[in-house]
């Protein structure tokens, strides 16, 4: 996922929320964030996988 940037990556993990998307989808987005070193704050009342945790 190193295409594309941290800004594109970031509002893309946001619209995944407001649209509430698949929480698999999201939890993609969040690790790969997390793996760049982002602060990720996942909502209050979203489960996401075992893979951020």
């Amino acid at each position: 996922m190193q295409k594309i940037s941290n800004t594109v990556l970031a509002e893309a993990y946001e619209k995944a929320l407001d649209l509430k998307l698949d929480p698999d989808f999201i939890s993609l987005l969040s690790s790969e964030m997390q793996r760049r070193g982002m602060a990720v704050k996942p909502p209050a009342g979203m489960q996401l996988t075992s893979a951020n945790k």
